[in-house]
């Protein structure tokens, strides 16, 4: 073998030699990584065993009912809703007031001393009996005494002299027919029948402009009756003085 052909041979030998070593364990290596991770992807099978030695976890719902549980509850006693504080029984409650004196303009007048509905028909005749019987308050409270009540004082007798001289010196006052007209511990009532309609409307509107107007509180109801045997319209008026 010539000198030439033993360098070709050496050459050839250690090229070999290198690329079997260092080529094939990169492939090696390769395959083991893809071997693990088929092994990872692959579902694992517990056993019964396995299965008791891994501890069971709470589920959302166990764990939302513990949140819950967690919260500090109200008291429905509570006075409010931002503490828990049961209600002060010491405190003042409201006055009970009487069925009497829960109605609009109720006076201080004991329910015994109200007028009754057959009082009423003893005192004021028909048609005016019935506007009183519908009335509740101040007025219908005080009526029992004021029927009572003989003789009024200075402020009835000067009301009253005001009552009719602004109804009979008014124009439409001639279709007005005044049936009573009595004032006594500061009330004044009217009953009267209305023969041109808007006539008794005009002149206590007429008698809340003047000076002498010294009345704080009135009903007056207007209804249709007989007069005579012809239909009319009537009126029952209750006044009160200011401050009463």
């Amino acid at each position: 073998m010539t000198k030439k052909s033993l360098i070709v041979a050496v050459v050839g030998f250690a090229a070999g030699y290198l690329t079997n070593h260092y080529l094939q364990a990169p492939v090696a290596n390769v395959q083991i990584v893809k071997s693990a991770q088929q092994e990872c992807e692959q579902p694992q099978v517990l056993t019964e065993t396995d299965k008791r030695e891994i501890p069971l976890n709470h589920s959302a719902t166990s764990l939302a009912s513990e949140a819950i549980a967690a919260v500090p509850q109200k008291n429905p006693n509570a006075i409010n809703d931002e503490a828990d504080v049961p209600a002060d029984q010491s405190q003042p409650q409201p006055e009970k007031i009487p069925a009497a004196r829960m109605r609009m303009g109720a006076s201080d007048v004991k329910p015994e001393d109200v007028i009754t509905d057959a009082e009423i028909d003893a005192v004021i005749p028909a048609p005016f009996n019935n506007q009183l019987k519908g009335m509740h308050g101040y007025l219908r409270d005080k009526y029992k005494e004021f029927a009572a009540t003989e003789q009024g004082g200075d402020w009835d007798v000067k009301m009253k002299g005001h009552i009719e001289d602004a109804i009979y010196s008014n124009p439409y006052g001639k279709d007005l027919i005044v049936e009573s007209l009595n004032c006594k511990i500061g009330i004044c009532e009217l009953r009267l029948y209305e023969t041109k309609n808007g006539a008794w409307s005009f002149i206590l509107s007429e008698m809340g402009l003047q000076s002498w107007w010294d009345i704080g509180g009135s009903s007056s109801s207007g209804f249709g009756t007989q007069l005579n045997g012809k239909d009319i319209t009537a009126y029952y008026v209750l006044m009160s003085k200011k401050g009463s």
